[in-house]
């Protein structure tokens, strides 16, 4: 954390020497979160064979800075994801565009931290190798796709450590049918063909994938 907390120090210490602290606006973000033992884990998602979706290995640290258009040490627990920072940057910029990425589910950020509006969306969709998974406030389901892979539920009303895997139980509830038809719905719009996992297309990017040979 100290060494995290210098290097930001320099960043904003280099703008200030600039005299563009107050015009420039940073965003401090990560690719993932980190288990430090929870679990009994460490790491991230690819502590476990097959990997993992806690929340806290797919809860990542977002804070902006933007002098003079947000207050500081505000919190605003909205569901975002890095699909959101890339919308927010280019408006900005004030960069005119019709969707830069027509296949990017983004939304701009930019009316929720100046606080002239919440972002409503309610649900979490994440992709890793040849899994996806949808979490809403009350449910968890993660779809694996392979031989002998088995799907998770978790019930995160009653069960909010993801102890338990309730699939079978909850198949034919009204809530994992709303999420499962919304995660479906979600990636047959945003998808990039030969980069998907669920097809066993996606390329092999490391010696380590917690995915493989199983």
């Amino acid at each position: 954390v100290e060494m995290i907390d210098q290097c930001v120090g320099r960043v904003l210490d280099h703008l200030t020497a600039l005299g563009t602290a107050n015009n420039t606006a940073v965003l401090y973000t990560g690719d993932h979160g980190h288990m430090n033992g929870h679990h009994g884990l460490y790491y991230k998602g690819n502590a476990t064979i097959p990997q993992n979706f806690y929340d806290e290995s797919i809860r990542v640290p977002c804070v902006w800075r933007m002098p003079g258009k947000s207050a500081a040490g505000q919190v605003n627990r909205s569901w975002v994801n890095h699909c959101d920072h890339f919308e927010t940057i280019l408006e900005l910029a004030s960069v005119s565009h019709k969707k830069a990425v027509e296949s990017t589910p983004g939304i701009s950020l930019l009316p929720t931290l100046l606080g002239k509006a919440n972002d409503t969306r309610d649900i979490a969709i994440c992709e890793y190798g040849n899994a996806q998974m949808i979490r809403t406030s009350k449910l968890k389901v993660i779809n694996r796709f392979g031989k002998g892979l088995l799907d998770e539920a978790y019930d995160l009303v009653n069960d909010p450590r993801e102890t338990t895997n309730v699939i079978e139980n909850v198949r034919n509830s009204s809530d994992y049918t709303a999420a499962t038809t919304v995660l479906t719905n979600h990636f047959n719009k945003f998808r990039f063909a030969g980069l998907e996992g669920f097809t066993g297309s996606i390329p092999k990017h490391n010696g380590g994938e917690p995915w493989s040979g199983i």
